[in-house]
């Protein structure tokens, strides 16, 4: 049994637009259906050349190297799977990501709340600050999810230039 993801921006925008990986079906895993095991992902690597499907990307790292990387990067996160068994152990989303969601997907007037600071963590005390600048309350929630995710990162990369974070 294959296992496949379809990326497609336009019909299914991801939370994470500057993901550099083009549209189109990708091969995250594989199931013998006699044994139950799964291969391994150089053996999907293997099985994605000889049938030219995409792969993500993937690497080998340790656990504690792994939870320190998902604090900085700003792409949704990792999937980690056990070395010996395949199988995939759990997501490690980041936090860039599960905020930058949560801006885009929340109740539109949290952004306009006196109590933010009790909703996010403090490094994006700023973002918000930004945001209440640059839009008012009823253009923000007039705004669509994807224009949301486009302001906050706009309003991160201000910061981030500027290292004005709080």
């Amino acid at each position: 049994t294959f296992i496949f993801e379809i990326k497609d921006n336009e019909k299914d925008p991801h939370i994470i637009n500057a993901e550099t990986e083009p549209d189109g079906v990708y091969l995250l895993g594989c199931r013998d259906i006699a044994t139950g095991e799964l291969l391994s992902q150089e053996e999907l690597d293997d099985i994605a050349k000889h049938a030219n499907l995409k792969r993500p990307k993937w690497k080998k790292v340790k656990f504690g190297d792994l939870l320190e990387e998902t604090k900085t990067v700003n792409h949704e996160g990792f999937v980690v799977y056990d070395i010996e068994t395949n199988d995939a152990i759990l997501k490690l989303k980041s936090p860039f990501y599960t905020v930058k969601k949560w801006f885009m997907r929340r109740n539109n007037d949290f952004v306009f709340r006196a109590n933010y600071k009790q909703l996010v963590d403090e490094e994006y005390y700023g973002v918000i600050r930004e945001l209440r600048n640059l839009y008012s309350e009823l253009t923000w929630t007039s705004m669509s999810e994807q224009e949301k995710g486009i302001a906050f990162e706009n309003a991160m990369n201000s910061f981030a230039d500027e290292k004005r974070w709080l």
